[in-house]
């Protein structure tokens, strides 16, 4: 019986310190890859808004081109202010949005800002322009 119960306490022993070393390891392996990933999150977020505006405006291959370097060098730059701290972020983020909203005027044509601009007012997803001469 005495043998039982001391192979039972080894086994429970050995099994919470299994546990714990793949847990520690599971979690060092994501702060690894958020680290790592800091820019393919904006990679991943610029795409996504990229292929929305693909499906909802019918872009043309250039146009693609162009908005998702547009859409790309804004989440970097707005992923750093995050990073940086939200005292840097209010002015500074207008500023990118604004930029952001006279690219996409130059991009496309008259009628994909509009429905842009329709789309945006829709779902809340359209950055405000800083003001509207540009």
């Amino acid at each position: 019986m005495k043998k039982l119960i001391i192979a039972t306490l080894i086994f429970a022993g050995a099994s919470t310190v299994s546990f714990a070393q793949s847990k520690t390891s599971m979690s060092s392996q994501a702060n690894s890859q958020s680290i790592t990933s800091g820019t393919s999150m904006a990679e991943k977020k610029a795409q996504a808004e990229t292929d929305r505006l693909v499906k909802a405006l019918k872009l043309s291959t250039d146009q693609k081109v162009k908005i998702q370097e547009v859409n790309l060098h804004v989440e970097t730059q707005m992923g750093h202010i995050r990073d940086a701290g939200a005292a840097a972020s209010p002015e500074r983020s207008k500023t990118i949005l604004g930029h952001k909203e006279r690219k996409y005027k130059e991009i496309l044509t008259a009628d994909q800002y509009v429905k842009y601009q329709q789309l945006g007012e829709q779902t809340g997803l359209q950055s405000k322009p800083m003001n509207s001469s540009n």
